[in-house]
């Protein structure tokens, strides 16, 4: 990657996945007030998100216009990092192995994400709630912890040797 683009791509891939996970749990209360926050923050972390994609197409030597595929969120972001890096000064290849384990990181903490609020709302049942007891907390914080070692992932497979 471009020396200039690292730093624009990780702070706005990183402010715009803060925004958006803090609008989703303010939207979740269910106060209006807290609704309209929620979608507030997401709606802010949208262009900032962008922003960090676009640096980060630029910065692998594509066009700023291949950043818009963040568009898509987290799945758009994770095809930025799989394209092969275009880096006009003859960089070294990128560790592949790493991109497709961090890829495979975000998908299993999505899993984990999901599960956990479907346990969350299966415990909603009296009889249940004993029976699942921690684990509706426990796979959304796994899930959450996956994608932060996932990110982490990410942009050690995009440094150089």
């Amino acid at each position: 990657m471009l020396p200039g683009k690292e730093t624009k791509t990780n702070v706005g891939v990183g402010i715009g996945v803060l925004l958006q996970l803090a609008g989703f749990f303010s939207a979740r209360t269910g106060d209006p007030y807290s609704i309209l926050a929620g979608v507030v923050l997401i709606l802010i972390s949208v262009p900032v998100f962008i922003w960090g994609c676009m640096n980060y197409a630029e910065g692998k030597g594509y066009s700023k216009w291949v950043g818009l595929i963040g568009l898509a969120g987290i799945v758009g972001l994770i095809v930025l990092v799989v394209l092969p890096d275009q880096d006009p000064h003859g960089s070294v290849a990128r560790l592949q192995m790493r991109k497709f384990v961090a890829s495979i990181c975000m998908v299993a903490a999505v899993g984990l994400v999901v599960l956990g609020r479907w346990l969350y709302d299966l415990g909603n049942d009296v009889r249940l709630e004993r029976l699942l007891g921690a684990w509706p907390a426990v796979c959304m914080i796994l899930g959450f912890c996956l994608v932060f070692v996932s990110l982490m992932f990410m942009v050690v497979g995009n440094r150089r040797r």
